[in-house]
């Protein structure tokens, strides 16, 4: 759905309990009120359970796919040099030592990640 589709109007009465919690819900994760309820319908017509994330998680995992994309190149560099005789074959078993261990890192946060999902 475009931003532009939504042209309906909807007022909704709530308890006072339940407009603190939503209010609580909406600054926790930097959404307006309205970007929580239409995620909480487009979820039940979707049939999915919403995951309703903080803006600090977010902004966590946006840092985070930043520094992949970085390790990223920084690996292209590497095996460029590698591929050019630049590293000794001591420092080739050190560099995949070294990726060994970041690969685990990750496998590790990604079980994680899915562990929470749940």
């Amino acid at each position: 759905m475009k931003s532009g589709d939504k042209t309906e109007t909807i007022v909704v009465r709530v308890t006072p309990k339940m407009n603190d919690i939503l209010i609580g819900i909406a600054s926790s994760s930097g959404k307006s009120k309205s970007e929580i309820c239409r995620k909480l319908i487009q979820s039940a017509i979707s049939g999915k359970n919403v995951k309703i994330e903080s803006q600090e998680s977010f902004l966590l995992k946006k840092r985070l796919a930043y520094e992949i994309n970085s390790i990223g190149v920084n690996i292209n560099q590497i095996v460029h040099n590698v591929n050019s005789e630049y590293y000794s074959d001591y420092e080739k078993k050190k560099l995949f030592a070294l990726m060994q261990k970041l690969t685990s890192l990750f496998q590790s946060y990604e079980n994680k990640e899915f562990k929470e999902s749940e």
